[in-house]
């Protein structure tokens, strides 16, 4: 995992990959970190998604309930009504 984690700093994807992995085992406040890596270089609505459920699971559900708003907002913004 670190060796992963130093190679990926700059890969938004790569963490997002990380985060999903990191929630499979249940480190769920690793996968937090790795999702908010991964928002931080390119906001993503999946990325929004799974960082709110690592909060779920870690009894946050306010910012859980922030970061769903935040990805429905960057979902409307992305598709604009036609």
């Amino acid at each position: 995992e670190k060796v992963l984690r130093q190679q990926i700093k700059s890969r938004p994807l790569l963490w997002s990959t990380l985060g999903q992995s990191l929630m499979k085992h249940g480190e769920w406040q690793e996968a937090t970190l790795a999702f908010r890596a991964a928002l931080k270089q390119r906001p993503d609505a999946y990325d929004y998604a799974w960082l709110a459920d690592a909060l779920d699971r870690l009894h946050q559900p306010e910012e859980a309930a922030a970061m769903r708003r935040d990805g429905l907002m960057l979902t409307l913004q992305n598709n604009p009504p036609q």
